[in-house]
């Protein structure tokens, strides 16, 4: 169990309903696809603080 920004979550929620499925199949299916990636493809940025340095 994790928690979500109310933001996104209010999101997901509407794209379920329009999917015709729960918010849990929803994140579920995302989740597999993304497993289901080749090593590397599914590329993060490195998290920073928003401040610039040189």
């Amino acid at each position: 169990m994790t928690r979500i920004d109310d933001d996104l979550h209010a999101q997901l929620k509407a794209k379920a309903k329009t999917d015709g499925c729960s918010v849990n199949a929803l994140v579920l299916e995302v989740l597999q696809a993304l497993a289901d990636r080749p090593q590397g493809a599914a590329q993060r940025q490195p998290e920073t603080d928003g401040f610039d340095r040189p």
